[in-house]
């Protein structure tokens, strides 16, 4: 396809005249030029001339002069089926159409995000048997780590801190902890 028909097919995909175009591109373009490209068979424009065009569709200047990438174009933005394309053409398209484009699992894979409501709930069923002097150190610890909780080498010293004041160690579980009991006759 000649690059004038691929203009004539854009301007139609978006319901643009060529004056149309000419207000869109703001006269970056004149009206006679683009009159001339689209409807008179004559010496090909400057490609500084239909650059603006270009860059209003999106696309490479070439493709108004590269018959094959005007055909490649006009496939790609579903202008033209692949059965209006030439059959050379129309095999080097397609092959390259589905090359380019890499397949899509099927279902995709669902976003994982992590339930915070639920993280809150461990943390208070682990806070609550834990010692009140304990749970004063863990706050003081997430304290610290809210304050600076954009620094990640710091967050990280701080939540292995807090780990390790549950009496979390590295990746080993938590041991069941006792809760303290007061003694009698202790003063307060």
């Amino acid at each position: 396809m000649k690059g004038r028909e691929l203009l004539k097919l854009l301007l139609k995909k978006h319901s643009l005249s060529g004056n149309g175009l000419v207000t869109a591109l703001g006269g970056k373009i004149k009206q006679p030029t683009l009159h001339k490209f689209l409807e008179l068979d004559t010496r090909e424009s400057r490609r500084s001339t239909l650059q603006p065009v270009a860059d209003y569709f999106k696309i490479p200047v070439e493709a108004f002069y590269d018959e094959f990438l005007a055909d490649k174009i006009a496939y790609q933005r579903g202008l033209v089926e692949a059965d209006e394309l030439g059959s050379e053409v129309r095999a080097a398209v397609v092959s390259e159409a589905r090359e380019a484009s890499p397949p899509i699992p099927f279902p995709p894979p669902p976003p994982t995000q992590p339930n915070l409501r639920d993280a809150m709930r461990k943390l208070r069923d682990v806070l609550a048997q834990e010692t009140p002097g304990v749970r004063r150190s863990v706050v003081a610890l997430m304290s610290d780590l809210a304050d600076r909780a954009e620094d990640t080498t710091f967050s990280d010293q701080m939540i292995e801190r807090i780990m390790g004041a549950l009496g979390h160690r590295g990746n080993e579980k938590a041991p069941l902890s006792i809760p303290s009991q007061t003694l009698s006759g202790a003063g307060k």
